[in-house]
């Protein structure tokens, strides 16, 4: 609603409520209130295809790791998946996040290319990538209580 917290690369900017197509300006993102959860969704989902692939490209290929296909989904309660398959999936909702958390979440998912599971053997593959990984998936989680349910 009018007055909301809207918040995107770790910024956070006010709801205003106008009938105009999305608008961002300053600290204030504008939507039109008979349209602001679809229009918000695909501000996120269109920053999220724009962001995330790049990102994907050079972490797959500093883990020497093969994608088999990239999927983006708005959810409540995950920021991606992996399948073991090699398909990942990314919640457009993590552009709400800061760039560091944001690798974090795709080496998680990368990682388990490796290991399926949520194993020791599978935070050594996070480690090696973000040493200070432990740090920023609770950042993530304090922030997500607060964010991923707007």
């Amino acid at each position: 609603g009018e007055g909301s917290n809207f918040y995107y690369l770790a910024q956070t900017y006010t709801v205003c409520h106008h009938s105009k197509p999305l608008l961002i300006s300053d600290r204030n993102i504008f939507l039109d209130p008979s349209r602001a959860k679809k229009q918000s969704d695909d501000l996120y989902k269109s920053a999220a295809k724009a962001f995330i692939p790049p990102r994907l490209e050079y972490w797959k290929d500093k883990m020497g790791l093969n994608v088999q296909a990239l999927r983006f989904r708005c959810a409540k309660s995950r920021w991606g998946s992996c399948s073991s398959k090699g398909v990942i999936t990314f919640n457009p909702y993590m552009m709400k996040l800061s760039h560091e958390m944001i690798d974090y979440i795709i080496v998680h998912e990368l990682a388990h290319l490796r290991k399926m599971n949520h194993s020791k053997a599978f935070y050594k593959v996070v480690r090696e990538h973000i040493p200070d990984y432990n740090v920023i998936q609770k950042q993530i989680k304090e922030l997500s209580m607060r964010m991923i349910t707007r």
